[in-house]
C-alpha cells in the first residue's frame, strides 16, 4: 500500500490543473468506498488488493492536494498555503489515529476486528464528507467565476 501511495504522486502531478478538483472529489469518493469495502472483507488476499487500490486513490488525492491548493492562492502565498495544507493534513491524521486507538481500548470489552472495522467505516465517512464539501464548493466556485466573467448558463 505504501508503494502504491508513493507511485501516486508523480501521477498526480501529471493532471492537468483544470482536472485537479474533480479528481480530488473523485479520489475521495473512491477512496470512501475502498475504505466501507475494507471493513466488510474477510480474505486476506482480498483485503491487500484493496487496500492497495485504496492506498493508491488516496495517494493521488494527497498529492492533488498540493497541486489543487497552489492553483488557487496567489503565487507569493502559495508557499504557506501549502504548509498550512499539509499540516491540517497531518493533524487530522494524527486524529485519525487518536480515534482508532480509542475505539481499539482493550480496557472496554471492545474486540479488534469489531474496533478495526469501526474505524475503517469513520474513515469512509470522512472521505465521503470531505468529497461532497469539496464537490459542493468547486460548483459554487464555478458559478461564481461565470457570474464575474458575465457569462450566462443554458
Amino acid at each position: 500500500m505504501a508503494l502504491a501511495m508513493a507511485l501516486a504522486g508523480p501521477l498526480a502531478g501529471r493532471v492537468p490543473p483544470w482536472a485537479v478538483v474533480r479528481l480530488m472529489v473523485g479520489c475521495l469518493c473512491g477512496g470512501a468506498l475502498v475504505l466501507a469495502c475494507l471493513a466488510r472483507t474477510s480474505s486476506l488476499t482480498l483485503y491487500v488488493a484493496v487496500a492497495t487500490v485504496g492506498g493508491a486513490v488516496l495517494g493521488v488525492a494527497n498529492s492533488l492536494t498540493l497541486i489543487a491548493t497552489q492553483a488557487v492562492i496567489r503565487p507569493e502565498r502559495a508557499g504557506e498555503a501549502s504548509g498550512v495544507t499539509k499540516t491540517v493534513i497531518t493533524v487530522t491524521a494524527g486524529l485519525g489515529v487518536e480515534l482508532a486507538g480509542a475505539v481499539t481500548d482493550q480496557d472496554r470489552g471492545v474486540g479488534s476486528e469489531a474496533a478495526a472495522d469501526t474505524a475503517l467505516l469513520i474513515t469512509a465517512a470522512g472521505c465521503l464528507a470531505a468529497c461532497a464539501v469539496l464537490a459542493v464548493w468547486s460548483r459554487l466556485r464555478k458559478g461564481m467565476v461565470r457570474a464575474g466573467s458575465g457569462e450566462s448558463e443554458g
